[in-house]
């Protein structure tokens, strides 16, 4: 949200045609594990473990990561072509082979986060539709930056290596596990995460110099933040205040609005009030101020909108400021 205080119309208005691109949403987790579809080495690492040589301390300290890699290539080899929420049940006896007591935390631990073995890993809709924009179509050397990087990222998932997914992310969760554990697990996830970056890169150049530009215009802590990020990017772009003034906007929807609903009159108060500061430098506060607003502000405001002149529609809205 962006809030201009203070400000001339004409930077309103200039501020207001910009698209905004969000490449850092701050979302609730970083972290794809993707267990529904394992890496190479994280397969082998998982599969290459001798669980019945450990002890009881090493065995109950397994992460729940290696636990469900494990219990998905043995429940795949019976025939089941994906664990589903249909048969979650049976994959979770499946994680149970494996378990030697019921105190056994990080097994515990893994049947609670057996959903995420269902959980299909694909490219998020939301980058989907950045992908299919005009925008990272036709990229030129006059492009964003954040452009120029969603292209690069499409041009990525075409390579055989990602699999037709988004590079994966270096973050891991806190699990139940031996710090050894952990870390050899938390570097596996950092070495694919390393590897899936330098492809990237590579992509970011091919991308850069297809328009004319030098391979490092875009410097690599913006690439890498990028790719941080690159599952929850965003791009806002709606109807600016220059097409509210300049444009006759759907009058009659918003005539209907401020008739029948409870937003519209909120949109109306905040552009009288803001209309009000305008025109005496200061917000309305008493009872005269808002005398003024529906007499002199509210009625030509209305016309300009909405395309009407109803005084009864001004004070009901009025009444929920």
């Amino acid at each position: 949200m962006i809030l201009s205080v203070n400000s001339p119309p004409e930077l309103d208005l200039a501020l207001s045609d910009l698209i905004w691109s969000v490449v850092d949403t701050h979302p609730d987790s970083t972290h794809t594990l993707r267990l529904d579809r394992p890496f190479r080495e994280l397969k082998d690492f998982a599969l290459g473990l001798d669980m019945d040589a450990m002890d009881s301390m090493e065995h109950s300290h397994i992460p729940y990561v290696i636990l469900l890699v494990r219990a998905l290539e043995k429940f795949k080899a019976g025939a089941n072509a994906e664990v589903t929420y249909d048969n979650m049940d049976a994959f979770k006896e499946t994680l149970s082979t494996e378990r030697r007591a019921l105190d056994e935390e990080n097994f515990e631990e893994a049947e609670s986060q057996a959903f995420r073995v269902a959980s299909k890993t694909e490219i998020p809709e939301n980058i989907k539709a950045l992908f299919a924009s005009s925008q990272c179509e036709n990229v030129s050397s006059s492009s964003r930056n954040f452009w120029l990087l969603v292209h690069a990222l499409n041009q990525y998932t075409a390579l055989p290596q990602s699999e037709n997914l988004l590079p994966i992310s270096a973050s891991l969760p806190d699990m139940k596990a031996s710090t050894t554990d952990y870390v050899h697990l938390q570097n596996l996830y950092k070495n694919k995460a390393n590897e899936d970056l330098r492809a990237f890169e590579d992509c970011v150049k091919a991308t850069l110099s297809s328009v004319g530009l030098d391979e490092d215009a875009i410097d690599d802590e913006e690439v890498t933040n990028f790719v941080k990020n690159c599952h929850s990017l965003q791009c806002i772009d709606g109807r600016s205040l220059r097409q509210e003034y300049e444009t006759d906007v759907r009058k009659e929807l918003i005539a209907d609005e401020l008739s029948n609903g409870i937003h519209m009159k909120y949109y109306l108060e905040f552009k009288a009030c803001e209309r009000f500061y305008t025109q005496n430098n200061r917000w309305p506060v008493s009872e005269d101020d808002t005398t003024s607003v529906t007499k002199t502000i509210i009625p030509p405001l209305l016309s300009e909108v909405a395309g009407v002149e109803d005084n009864e529609l001004a004070e009901s809205a009025l009444k929920e400021m």
